[in-house]
């Protein structure tokens, strides 16, 4: 009976081939469309989900208005990670970063250069704050000193061979020689460091060690214990206006008080994003690499449900209409 079944479909397939491919083709570019958008939704969803306890990692933001001027940034002023480790028994880790834009790389002993589009400097709990490995080198006193860097797979492979890269030197910008100390695979598309290729210690940058609550350079990240809520610290942490911002501002501004500050309509509130929520919902000044806006996820999520039911809507209409020709063989088929 099931051999019937498919030799009756196929040759009523075959009667009405325009029919069919319609049929067929309408049904399948709905699912297609909508299978390849939702693609790309998973994959927009996906970022920065492959690090070790993203779900504890968030960063620090400043909203900042002063003389009529309201901005939102993604970075913080330098003192910020220490003034974190001291007033927060909450927080397990604190790493900056402080983006520097593309840099010429070469060998010590070569006169050619290599562009890197983006290069940073890192604090040495970089590696322990999103769990990562190294491919070559100790992670453990990676980034510890001073002129030291560690280079991604693919920046590494532009100069050395990967088992022989640390302990090499590099010129940077013609100007800075560093020392290479680790080799690490590069990061996934879905990664806010998937355009950075080479990682300088913090220990070489001077502007990192300045006491200088005035300057936002840094973008500053925080793990928390796994028993604290990031809500659980939103209140000490805009405490931070008083305690350390208003005394440093007070050395060029003598006389200004938080009163003041907040008389003229003027603010500034740190706050926290958790990691998993930059790409889509993040669109401040000194982002560390390009974000989307959820939105656009929004927009096409309802253009994908709709194709699917366009699709079968149509789909079902015309199997409707094509079933009332095929009345004649089902009687026939019944009396039989």
């Amino acid at each position: 009976m099931f051999k019937n079944y498919i030799k009756i479909a196929w040759r009523s397939l075959k009667k009405q081939p325009f029919f069919t491919f319609l049929n067929t083709f309408g049904l399948a570019i709905g699912m297609a469309g909508a299978l390849l958008i939702s693609l790309y939704i998973y994959d927009e969803m996906s970022y920065d989900k492959m690090f070790a306890d993203a779900n504890r990692i968030h960063r620090i933001h400043a909203d900042i208005k002063f003389g009529g001027d309201a901005r939102e940034f993604a970075v913080t002023p330098a003192p910020m990670a220490e003034a974190l480790k001291n007033d927060f028994s909450e927080i397990e880790l604190v790493t900056r970063f402080r983006t520097r834009g593309s840099a010429l790389v070469r060998k010590a002993d070569d006169q050619a250069n290599v562009k890197e589009e983006q290069t940073t400097f890192v604090d040495a709990s970089f590696f322990e704050m999103f769990g990562l490995e190294l491919l070559a080198g100790d992670v453990k006193t990676a980034l510890k000193n001073p002129n030291t860097l560690v280079l991604t797979k693919t920046a590494a492979e532009k100069h050395f061979e990967i088992g022989n890269a640390v302990g090499q030197n590099l010129v940077l910008n013609n100007e800075e020689t560093y020392t290479v100390v680790g080799v690490i695979d590069d990061f996934p598309q879905n990664s806010f460091l998937r355009d950075h290729s080479v990682f300088e210690s913090m220990e070489g940058n001077g502007d990192a060690k300045e006491i200088n609550w005035g300057s936002n350079n840094y973008q500053t990240f925080i793990k928390l214990i796994p028993t604290v809520n990031a809500a659980d610290i939103q209140e000490q942490l805009r405490g931070f206006l008083g305690k350390y911002v208003i005394p440093g501002v007070q050395q060029y501004m003598p006389g200004i008080t938080e009163e003041q500050l907040k008389k003229s309509g003027s603010y500034l509130v740190y706050s926290t994003m958790p990691l998993t929520d930059i790409h889509l919902k993040s669109h401040r000044v000194a982002e560390i690499s390009a974000n989307n806006d959820i939105q656009s996820i929004y927009i096409l999520s309802f253009i994908a449900v709709f194709l699917i039911v366009l699709a079968s809507v149509n789909f079902m209409n015309l199997s409707t209409a094509h079933s009332l020709k095929r009345a004649k063989e089902v009687g026939v088929r019944k009396t039989l």
